[in-house]
């Protein structure tokens, strides 16, 4: 299957103990062949996704440079998850997007994000929310007037 940006994808799916490959890509854009896969790595509660990492040189002369278009890490132990993932550019300049999600019994915080470089001008915004009860019951909230002490001599 092609995509957008000309890279020819060939599915793999295939695991090797912790290590698995989704797919792996061929691509040639400016003058570089380039080579492409979508990996990831899974260890006890923790895995880490590659998205377009690659390597690219010259067809003349070997002259590496390498890519990435993304990354996922999602960790899970017990009730507790953190789990997040960019993607993005960055050639010719840094322009990456994502979110970040952090479950606990208590509470879960999300956070969609993203930072470019906008004519050598760094931009950055960021959006959360939190999922957790806050405050008190209106039961406690229920104000009643303190009682003042009589003294009798």
């Amino acid at each position: 299957q092609s995509s957008a940006d000309g890279t020819q994808w060939f599915t793999i799916q295939k695991s090797f103990g912790p290590v698995s490959i989704q797919k792996i890509g061929v691509r040639y854009y400016q003058q570089r062949l380039w080579a492409l896969l979508n990996a990831s790595l899974s260890s006890g509660g923790l895995t880490i996704g590659l998205i377009g990492l690659g390597m690219g040189s010259k067809l003349t002369t070997f002259d590496p440079e390498f890519t990435i278009t993304g990354i996922d890490i999602t960790l899970t132990e017990g009730p507790v998850e953190v789990s997040g993932g960019l993607v993005g550019t960055i050639d010719p300049e840094v322009n990456f997007y994502g979110e970040l999600m952090m479950q606990l019994p208590e509470f879960a915080v999300t956070a969609l994000g993203g930072f470019a470089m906008i004519d050598k001008q760094p931009s950055f915004f960021m959006y959360a929310t939190v999922d957790a009860p806050i405050g008190r019951a209106a039961v406690f909230l229920h104000h009643r007037p303190r009682r003042r002490a009589r003294f009798q001599s």
